[in-house]
């Protein structure tokens, strides 16, 4: 497959995370605004969590016990996001994974959504949106929010293997350290450079024949047992954050990165253990090619 090709057939994920607040009173929820899917190809089915490495969140500010619901709709065409796409045209090519959700305050509500193109060439090059709307169930004013999901098909047929073995990142190798962290006695109300606090360097080693962009996220999700984490409680992601979202770094070197961690002074997160996951993938590209560190934080009291 040429260059020019494999430009035009190239998976990509953009997710544009700045929160839709939906307000009653003091409350909200938030969302990402908008998702595009660039290039996927008929005749598949796509994980949303496979293919970004991320569920789709929605998060309550609003109250304990809330019960919520997300369902996938068709918009009209006077709410599109732009006259290059159409609303989709079945919405049965959607399949959330979970629906409903009762949560407490502040927490997420987590799902994967499946994406299953028709096997129709009719398809090809056709540029569709889709809409996840977001809604309270049984509260006493109604509330919603909505993220548009912009959906661009491949005007070519090109499966994964074929994407990864092109683009060479089946050779791709690199390294996330360190791999484990553990903080004891870790301050509340202040934000702290974690490699500043412990005395250890964060940082990414590319050790590939070529410069890799990646991408630096805080991920909400255990799945990967090899962590060994299953015993500890996950921290809000929220809470941790890094100097930049994206590490350029040249083929056998190494850049480091700086995280923060800023946990409230409040009584519920005093003497308490968290864990907080940073994955670390090339930009833009295959989740599958990730790796993930762990930091352990123990909480001090008052």
């Amino acid at each position: 497959m040429s260059k020019m090709k494999l430009q035009k057939v190239l998976l990509a994920i953009c997710l544009l995370f700045y929160v839709v607040p939906s307000t009653y009173g003091r409350g909200r929820l938030t969302a990402p605004g908008q998702i595009n899917i660039s290039m996927v190809s008929i005749g598949q089915t796509y994980s949303f969590k496979k293919i970004s490495g991320l569920y789709y969140e929605v998060t309550n500010y609003i109250e304990d016990g809330l019960k919520l619901g997300i369902e996938p709709i068709i918009p009209s065409r006077n709410k599109l996001a732009s006259t290059e796409f159409e609303p989709i045209p079945d919405i049965s090519w959607v399949k959330l994974e979970k629906e409903k959700f009762i949560l407490k305050y502040g927490e997420k509500a987590s799902t994967n959504f499946y994406l299953t193109l028709p096997d129709d060439p009719k398809y090809m090059g056709k540029k569709y949106q889709f809409n996840l709307r977001a809604y309270t169930i049984d509260y006493p004013q109604s509330l919603s929010l909505t993220t548009q999901i912009l959906l661009t098909i491949s005007e070519e047929r090109i499966s994964l293997s074929e994407l990864i073995e092109e683009m060479g990142l089946d050779k791709l190798k690199f390294e996330l350290t360190p791999h484990r962290c553990l903080i004891s006695n870790f301050p509340l109300g202040k934000k702290i450079d974690i490699s500043q606090f412990t005395g250890k360097a964060f940082k990414l080693s590319n050790q590939s024949e070529q410069k890799y962009a990646f991408s630096l996220t805080v991920s909400s999700s255990t799945e990967n047992s090899a962590l060994e984490i299953s015993n500890y409680q996950v921290g809000n992601i929220n809470f941790l954050s890094f100097d930049t979202g994206e590490v350029i770094v040249e083929p056998q070197k190494s850049k480091k990165f700086y995280p923060y961690l800023l946990i409230p002074d409040e009584r519920k997160y005093r003497n308490k253990e968290f864990v907080f996951i940073i994955k670390a993938q090339v930009l833009g590209q295959i989740p599958e090619q990730s790796k993930s560190g762990i930091i352990i934080v123990k909480t001090g009291g008052k």
